[in-house]
């Protein structure tokens, strides 16, 4: 099980938050990774995970490291991206940047809703023929349709899903940078302009792409003090637990 703590940066190799105000939004929350070997084993030992604990899970055999951020193939691709974004999006951005980026209300919710071709809160038997956002998850409540939106708008900006264009058309029609500023360009302004925080990386590097940066390599934080005040120990990065949701 990582602790949230684990989750304060996802590409300074130093140990310091990118971003605190999104680190202390997740640890108020008491949210991030709980990893198992697979499927069979997170039904196993789930339980076993603090009730209070908000937690996403991860399955090794569903970790492909050769295949991360932009190296993802059409037939090879490491789940690890998503589901860390996840946790970073959800408990952290949104709730941070509620007005710009909450899964509710939020002027990228409007933006997801244009997507779906109408406001959703259900998933719908059939999306309209203009949408460009079509998931058919029926257990995705309209906060993880959400969460999804998030995920795949920046890894598209940040080509992540160049290699997968063809296999995202089910749920996903704006996989490059260039089909996102055309389809969905309410949703691209959103993340070029006007950010405190950081989205990934500010040379728009993905983590685990064959940089030292991210889950190529072995991150070992050669310190803990600063600037930010948030280091990967959790100093300084708010109280754990007492932020709801």
């Amino acid at each position: 099980i990582v602790p949230s703590p684990a989750l304060i940066s996802l590409q300074l190799p130093q140990g310091c938050a990118d971003d605190p105000i999104v680190v202390s939004a997740i640890r108020s929350q008491k949210a991030g990774m709980a990893m198992f070997l697979n499927e069979r084993d997170r039904n196993k030992y789930s339980r076993l995970v603090a009730d209070d604990f908000r937690y996403q899970d991860l399955q090794a055999d569903e970790t492909q490291l050769g295949c991360s951020g932009s190296g993802e193939t059409a037939n090879c691709r490491d789940a690890a991206i998503e589901e860390i974004f996840h946790v970073i999006s959800g408990p952290g951005i949104s709730v941070a940047y509620a007005k710009k980026f909450g899964e509710t209300n939020s002027l990228m919710t409007k933006s997801m809703d244009k997507a779906r071709g109408g406001k959703f809160i259900t998933v719908p038997d059939k999306y309209p023929p203009d949408a460009i956002y079509h998931y058919y998850d029926k257990t995705c409540s309209y906060q993880c349709m959400a969460t999804e939106y998030f995920y795949w708008a920046v890894t598209s900006f940040h080509h992540g899903q160049n290699a997968r264009e063809q296999d995202n058309m089910r749920e996903w029609e704006a996989s490059t940078r260039g089909q996102l500023k055309s389809k969905v360009r309410d949703m691209f302004s959103l993340i070029i302009r006007r950010n405190k925080m950081k989205l990934l990386s500010a040379k728009g590097i993905l983590p685990g792409t064959g940089s030292k940066i991210g889950a190529a390599g072995t991150y070992k934080p050669k310190r803990q003090k600063c600037a930010s005040g948030c280091a990967l120990d959790g100093t300084k990065c708010g109280p754990l637990g007492g932020g709801g949701g």
